[in-house]
């Protein structure tokens, strides 16, 4: 099957990093898959299969926002989607797919308007896979009116796909409600995979010591754990915590003392070092009763011999993942106490490997060969 795979930057971001896992497995099932993006800076691009616009980045600021409420029109689709089926109608024409696949993410609303118009004008079935939700759920604080124009926006795209994806059974359920469910005939879960090609086995270099692997940003609050980690650390002198990734977290109190303990560095390209380096991995939800969302680094979490503490609320989809996961993970609500027991609990047990056994099969259903699989089967149903 030929797919025509439509994404916006295929980077080291975290969207950027799913998509780049998914195409690598999608290339080995699927040699003839092409892809059309803003830019593709991976180191795994395979330049004759890529389209790049190389368009200017989105910008939504407070005017585009309000523009957007205004109209129910989005203006940065205006000269990239242009640019885009001038592209496009190259790629149809040279590689002459069998299907349209939309890879989308928060606020990349161009690639949706790209993905219809290329389906329209060319007869081609256009299926829509997202990794976030769309609009973001209430909790996160986004103007209802800009909710509601958002979701008036992106309908008309989703109800004439010929499938919609999420992934997971949560974020699905919430997507087919802000579309239409009633317009939606095929909708299935397609998991992120795991992008991490070496998973780290071998005893934790600082068995003490925590890492939490990403962004922290907007309602992804890291206080109560700073917090519950500083009341850890007074009775365990070698134990340090590091933030690795962008560190956005507006009023965010560290004490003096817990400078040299609580380390904040900038995203690195490796790091898989930090998951040598530390005992247990941390995940950190919103505090956002019924939020839909679920990180894909719990997901490369998962893939390591590496004790994970969640903090996440009890109706979240990441509890329920690790709900069947007793031995290698704990999970807590955005509470003191819970925290400060989540710490000592996982910092108690002594390393083995046997401790995660119990992933055995969740790591074979994340596997880029396993999710893909899955995936490709799904799309050979509307072609």
């Amino acid at each position: 099957m030929r797919i025509l795979v439509i994404a916006y930057n295929v980077d080291n971001s975290a969207t950027g990093l799913v998509v780049n896992s998914l195409l690598k497995q999608i290339w080995d099932n699927s040699p003839e898959t092409t892809v059309l993006c803003n830019k593709y800076s991976h180191a795994d691009k395979i330049p004759e299969k890529v389209f790049e616009i190389k368009g200017n980045p989105f910008q939504y600021n407070r005017l585009a926002k309000l523009f957007l409420v205004l109209t129910n029109v989005d203006p940065n689709s205006f000269s990239w989607v242009r640019k885009g089926l001038r592209l496009g109608k190259k790629a149809v024409k040279e590689k002459r797919p069998d299907v349209i696949l939309t890879i989308t993410s928060a606020y990349c609303f161009p690639l949706l308007k790209l993905g219809y118009e290329l389906s329209k004008k060319h007869k081609i079935p256009h299926f829509i896979h997202t990794v976030d939700p769309i609009p973001s759920h209430p909790g996160w604080g986004e103007n209802y009116r800009l909710r509601n124009s958002i979701a008036k926006l992106i309908s008309p795209y989703f109800r004439t796909a010929v499938g919609i994806s999420a992934t997971n059974e949560a974020m699905l359920e919430y997507q087919k409600k802000v579309v239409g469910e009633r317009f939606i005939n095929n909708a299935f879960v397609v998991s992120n995979p795991c992008y991490q090609d070496q998973p780290v086995l071998e005893r934790p270099v600082e068995p003490h010591s925590f890492a939490y692997l990403g962004n922290i940003y907007g309602k992804r609050n890291p206080q109560l754990l700073i917090d519950a980690f500083t009341e850890f650390a007074s009775r365990n002198n070698k134990a340090k915590l590091y933030f690795v990734g962008h560190f956005q977290a507006g009023n965010v109190s560290i004490p003096e003392t817990m400078r040299d303990r609580i380390l904040i560095t900038g995203w690195t390209d490796s790091p898989e070092e930090y998951i040598k380096k530390c005992g247990v991995l941390i995940d950190i939800d919103a505090d956002i009763p019924g939020d839909v969302f679920m990180s894909s680094k719990l997901i490369n979490y998962l893939s390591n011999n590496r004790m994970i503490l969640c903090i996440s609320p009890k109706d979240s989809p990441a509890r329920k993942l690790l709900a069947g996961l007793p031995e290698s993970t704990a999970t807590c609500s955005h509470n003191f106490n819970e925290i400060v027991s989540g710490l000592n609990g996982l910092i108690s047990m002594d390393f083995n490997n046997q401790l995660f056994a119990e992933r055995i099969s969740i790591r074979e259903s994340f596997k880029p060969a396993s999710v893909v699989s899955k995936f490709i089967k799904e799309l050979s149903k509307g072609v």
